[in-house]
């Protein structure tokens, strides 16, 4: 038996419900500040989606991941996010290392249309993981631990 702390999870996964909302509700301002915000709404959503993805894998006993992408490729073949999303988060993975990395050259164009083009597929990631782990609550022993 394996174990699966799905309050941990939950804690995460609202929180990027939070995040989503709250930045579908920002003004799309040419400031600073956005941008500043538009960088970190990116690093936010691909940690939180690393995370959980890095749980899940662990907690259902899936193959090890050899990267960051790797974890989005185990969570496809295991079932638990579509092809299309898949290639989003990958993609933004990757538009991470720029924001993290090649922060000084990075287009504030790229980064508004990877956000604008694929809300649909990031606000899916919080329920995909939330309907996987509830229909395979039996595979593993699941619980919520009290802080």
């Amino acid at each position: 038996m394996y174990f699966v702390d799905v309050g941990e999870i939950e804690k995460r996964l609202t929180y990027m419900d939070q995040l989503i909302a709250q930045f579908k509700n920002e003004p799309k301002e040419q400031t600073t500040t956005y941008r500043l915000a538009s960088e970190r709404y990116v690093d936010v959503v691909v940690e939180v989606i690393l995370d959980v993805g890095h749980q899940v894998i662990d907690g259902f006993l899936m193959r090890d991941a050899g990267s960051y992408e790797d974890i989005i490729t185990i969570l496809l073949e295991e079932d638990v996010i579509s092809e299309r999303n898949a290639v989003v988060y990958k993609d933004f993975i990757r538009l991470r290392k720029k924001v993290r990395k090649s922060y000084t050259s990075i287009e504030r164009a790229e980064i508004e249309q990877m956000i604008h083009d694929n809300q649909d597929a990031i606000t899916s990631y919080t329920n995909d993981i939330r309907n996987y782990i509830k229909n395979h609550d039996g595979v593993a022993h699941i619980f919520h631990q009290d802080i």
